[in-house]
């Protein structure tokens, strides 16, 4: 239903919109109130376009373009509108306004922003100073007792700069925005809100919610990954170094989260940095000093998530096994024992997630552990020899497994793409003499002819 129809006419809505924006721009108005019709506009964003409307009232004007000589469109804020009130509010000393008060006014532009009202959005942008005091909250560190409000503004402040990155054509974004994102990189503030929301002391997170520590490191994923996929010019993310570090602070930061009392956020938080480190990696890879010492770091990771609590390995495995394929495709074969341990320890924790799995957790569709066949054929490839590794797939009898769900795929003609993985696996490892004796006395022959037989067409129009 429209709320702007039941207003009647021009004069009754533009009278209402003025009551609103008065006392929202009063000083001696009541905060609480002030709060609340924030939250009505930015819930009216949403919902109520011809309202919303109202309340923006944006002028039309008219400005040359200087290269083409065409007048093109502009908007201005107008006189009654509800932007000067909240810009106000955002660019004002953070410090002299009650905090609850700013938060209002920052989720109501992340609303202008996540709904895409591209006039209001122009006005907003031709505000001087303006993308410094959005990102100002950004440039502070967290008090060291915390509430909600705070992780909350620097929340919306986050996906602001996120969407307008995003959605701002390259070559395009706001001069001003483009220095202080510098300023940003140039300052450590990447690596500084990495390790904020992984605190080692729980004391400093008393005071909030687990709801908005993890609303914040889902805008800071976002944030991270705009910046490194979208336009990372505008963040200044050349340097090797500078790339580098951030990888570092998110596997700190995930190895610590992992190793802390199980709750529903840490569940939750270790899926967030395990998938933002992979994507991030997958870019970056070529940065990496030394992969094996990182693959060292992220085995002892699972290592540690495998002792604490199945869901959260349920939750992680599948973004850093991605991370420890990627960092093997950057390894050479090695002969080196020392060099060996960590694959021969995560070809341990990849084979008893396997046998785990099938019959454990028998419900999970088999093509989720197609990720985990091809971690094993890239494990083999990189240990030096069979001795080192066909033990580890006897201990935990992960070939006779595989034959006996490779026969079930073919048999039932169902998880072609695991019976898929499992053949190019076996096709993979047989060049090995002793794992084609292993295989043949497992009964591989057996099992691929009689799932396969009648695939046989039938010969001379009878059986054969």
């Amino acid at each position: 239903m429209s709320m702007y129809g039941c207003l009647g006419s021009e004069e009754d809505g533009s009278s209402v919109r003025d009551s609103y924006v008065l006392r929202l721009d009063a000083r001696t108005a009541d905060v609480g109130l002030k709060i609340s019709i924030l939250e009505f506009l930015a819930c009216a964003v949403e919902t109520q376009p011809g309202l919303i409307e109202l309340f923006l009232d944006l002028k039309l004007v008219a400005s040359t373009d200087s290269t083409s000589q065409h007048d093109i469109e502009k908007f201005d804020i107008g006189r009654n509108s509800c932007l000067s009130a909240v810009l106000s509010l955002v660019t004002s000393n953070p410090g002299k306004l009650p905090l609850e008060l700013v938060c209002a006014a920052f989720k109501f532009l992340e609303s202008l922003w996540k709904n895409r009202k591209d006039a209001a959005l122009a006005a907003i942008r031709s505000r001087d100073h303006f993308w410094e005091s959005v990102v100002g909250p950004l440039m502070l560190d967290l008090p060291q007792q915390a509430r909600d409000d705070h992780y909350r503004v620097v929340s919306h402040a986050l996906h602001i700069v996120a969407l307008e990155v995003f959605y701002v054509a390259e070559g395009r974004v706001d001069a001003s925005l483009c220095d202080v994102l510098k300023d940003f990189t140039r300052d450590d503030r990447f690596q500084y809100w990495t390790q904020a929301l992984q605190p080692i002391d729980s004391s400093a997170v008393q005071g909030v919610s687990d709801q908005c520590r993890l609303y914040l490191l889902q805008s800071w994923r976002t944030f991270v990954l705009v910046s490194v996929n979208c336009q990372p010019s505008v963040f200044g993310l050349n340097s090797r170094e500078t790339k580098r570090s951030l990888l570092d602070c998110l596997l700190t930061s995930l190895r610590v989260q992992v190793s802390m009392d199980i709750s529903p956020y840490c569940i939750a938080a270790c899926e967030e940095l395990a998938s933002l480190y992979s994507c991030i990696l997958r870019n970056w890879i070529e940065t990496m000093a030394s992969p094996l010492d990182t693959l060292g770091e992220i085995v002892k990771i699972l290592d540690c998530a495998l002792n604490q609590d199945q869901r959260i390995i349920a939750n992680i495995k599948k973004a850093t096994f991605s991370a420890c394929i990627l960092l093997l495709q950057q390894l050479q074969r090695t002969h080196d024992e020392e060099e060996c341990r960590p694959a021969v320890k995560l070809l341990h924790i990849v084979t008893s997630l396997l046998q785990q799995a099938a019959f454990v957790d028998s419900s999970r569709p088999l093509k989720d552990l197609v990720i985990d066949l091809f971690l094993i054929e890239m494990l083999v490839k990189y240990l030096p020899a069979p001795v080192i590794w066909l033990p580890v797939l006897n201990e935990n009898s992960t070939l006779l497994f595989l034959i006996q769900i490779l026969d079930t795929s073919l048999k039932n003609r169902t998880d072609v793409e695991f019976a898929d993985a499992v053949l190019h696996l076996f096709l993979s490892i047989s060049t090995f003499y002793d794992v084609a004796s292993s295989l043949t006395l497992l009964g591989i022959h057996q099992s691929l002819c009689l799932s396969l037989r009648r695939d046989e067409a039938p010969q001379g129009g009878g059986a054969s």
